[in-house]
């Protein structure tokens, strides 16, 4: 995984995030295809007014940016699971110039979020979004997947909506989330917690378990790609989705809680290939690391 010492980075890629839904043999069929596949744009997700960007020299110029999908079914109501490219057009360019792709999920959280750093990608097309939610007491990091759509509307310490999914990387099913401490963790919690020491018929001290089945956790790595995140969370709900003809896992799952124990949930995008034994279900506890996304819903179609 990324560098969690380094800056954010401009100049990142979405390499990684299409191991989120393609093995490296499907990665290599969708560039090898990608000339039939913008043949075959149909949906256009977004034209941004003109904003300041870079070409790939780094050159600043005005473009719009149009966002697109590919596949003539390929339509958000039928199937919001795809892959969205950004387009620049410009006057001063006689072409329009694909800059970006990368996979998307429509079907997220409507959460409030609260702008505290907008991380520009070197492109100015693209931007990694930090905010906080629940009135400032919960962090949330996450890649603007429509970004110059609203590029010069973002004021920071404003508060907007997003639909908020995620990818997974990589998920555990924890057979029993349980952590056992050993007699001395527990004798030096008793004590801070002023407790009676509980010992066995033999005098020896009880180790005490921690139950974990109902942590709620999902904290940004930082680094150069703080929108990657670690996550633990029971099972909410299973639901699935097709991506051209392959069938994706859609796990639910809570990344942040309340004061009143009232949690956030959202849709986890999760590989086939991911899951043997145990199959997941409903209650079942999972971690590890996943690729926060969404995009702004107001003024959006």
């Amino acid at each position: 995984m990324e560098d969690l010492a380094r800056p954010f980075d401009p100049y990142q890629t979405h390499q990684r995030h299409f191991d989120c839904v393609c093995t490296r043999d499907s990665v290599q069929y969708l560039v090898s295809g990608k000339l039939e596949v913008l043949s075959q744009m149909q949906d256009t997700v977004f034209v941004s007014p003109k904003v300041p960007v870079r070409n790939s020299e780094g050159q600043l110029l005005e473009a719009n940016v149009i966002g697109m999908r590919a596949g003539k079914e390929n339509t958000r109501d039928n199937f919001p699971l795809a892959i969205q490219f950004l387009a620049r057009a410009s006057q001063t360019e006689e072409d329009i110039n694909i800059c970006s792709w990368y996979p998307v999920y429509d079907k997220g959280t409507d959460i409030d979020v609260t702008l505290t750093a907008i991380h520009e990608w070197a492109n100015g097309m693209e931007a990694t979004l930090e905010g906080t939610v629940l009135e400032g007491t919960r962090q949330m990091v996450f890649f603007d997947t429509r970004y110059a759509a609203k590029k010069l509307d973002y004021r920071i310490g404003e508060t907007y909506t997003f639909k908020l999914a995620a990818f997974a990387y990589f998920v555990e099913m924890l057979d029993s989330p349980k952590m056992k401490l050993t007699a001395e963790q527990t004798e030096e919690f008793e004590r801070k917690a002023g407790w009676k020491a509980r010992r066995d018929a033999n005098g020896n001290v009880k180790p005490m378990t921690i139950d974990m089945r109902d942590l709620v956790a999902c904290v940004s790595r930082r680094g150069a790609q703080p929108d990657n995140c670690e996550y633990q969370s029971t099972i909410r709900g299973i639901d699935k989705e097709r991506f051209d003809i392959d069938e994706f896992i859609v796990l639910r799952i809570a990344c942040v809680r309340d004061d009143d124990g009232k949690d956030i949930e959202f849709p986890m995008i999760c590989r086939r290939d991911f899951f043997s034994r145990p199959w997941p279900r409903v209650g079942k506890c999972v971690r590890g690391i996943l690729w926060m996304q969404g995009y702004c819903v107001e003024g959006m179609r």
